[in-house]
């Protein structure tokens, strides 16, 4: 529809998602309900050794920004060439790649694999995904986009699966904002690296040095975890 008139696709979105709003609005029961006093926690020593797998777990969900920020923002400039939009038909393949990422999840979870090394093997195949992507032809990197995609949908399925596992008590919506927190910092931090190699060395050396270093961060993570559980 862009390519026939730019102001018909964003027309219809609007009307759609106020159609959207209206319907769900009339499906909504609203019911009040008694507040409970909320917890206020203290990031004090003691907090910290009792929740320290919990942080460690923070921790490792940070570098994945650094591989994902780039064509997660920048794929409409990396993949659009031409007068034609074109971007339009990769972003119906980019939610159904989504889609499946999500159904394939349930597959990974029969295997009985230690979450965290799922993780990590999830990190190691986003980076490949981004590798392959920046030195192979058009239409091959649109179709490694796509799998980037759907790696990330199972990566974030499972990052969910990791916080419900490792929040053990009933301060589970202050620890999710605190993990929250946290991401959004390292993605304000991974978008201006992102920016300035974008800017002075091109989008394919931004992706590689972005998963470059989600990589070696991430793994470095791992060797730290085994080396600490040894002592």
């Amino acid at each position: 529809m862009g390519n026939f008139e730019l102001k018909v696709p964003l027309i219809c979105g609007a009307f759609i998602l106020y159609v959207t709003g209206i319907l769900a609005l009339s499906l909504t029961r609203f019911e009040p309900e008694s507040k409970p006093r909320k917890k206020i926690v203290k990031f004090d020593h003691n907090v910290w050794q009792k929740k320290r797998p919990l942080f460690e777990t923070f921790v490792l969900f940070l570098p994945l920004t650094f591989v994902t920020v780039g064509p997660y923002n920048q794929w409409q400039l990396y993949f659009q060439h031409g007068t034609t939009i074109k971007t339009g038909l990769i972003l119906v393949g980019i939610n159904l790649c989504a889609i499946l990422g999500a159904i394939v999840f349930g597959f990974l979870v029969r295997l009985n694999l230690q979450a965290e090394k799922l993780f990590l093997a999830h990190v190691l195949a986003l980076c490949i995904s981004v590798w392959i992507m920046i030195y192979s032809p058009y239409y091959l990197a649109l179709i490694f986009m796509w799998l980037h995609v759907a790696l990330c949908s199972s990566a974030e399925v499972l990052q969910t699966k990791l916080l419900h596992e490792k929040i053990t008590d009933d301060l589970r919506t202050t620890w999710v904002s605190v993990n929250n927190t946290l991401e959004a910092l390292v993605t304000t931090l991974a978008l201006a690296l992102n920016g300035f190699l974008a800017d002075h060395f091109g989008l394919a050396t931004a992706w590689g040095g972005g998963a470059l270093l989600g990589f070696l961060s991430t793994f470095g993570w791992y060797a730290w975890q085994i080396r600490w559980r040894k002592v």
